[in-house]
């Protein structure tokens, strides 16, 4: 995977459960400005972590007639 096409953006924390999970919001602006949903579980012994974007539609506007 290229890192480098996701390296623009920001993110946000949005909530905080202490000792338990952190919510972010992450904003990427190139290629694609897009929002995506990224949380941190865990506890002192063990992690995870997820991330959903939305669905991305890719338009080839050549192809239009």
């Amino acid at each position: 995977m290229d890192t480098k096409m996701w390296e623009r953006g920001e993110q946000e924390i949005v909530r905080i459960e202490e000792n338990r999970r952190i919510d972010f919001e992450l904003r990427f602006i190139e290629p694609f400005d897009v929002i995506a949903d990224f949380h941190i579980t865990g506890n002192e012994t063990t992690r995870g972590w997820g991330v959903k974007f939305p669905e991305i539609r890719i338009i080839d506007i050549e192809a239009i007639e």
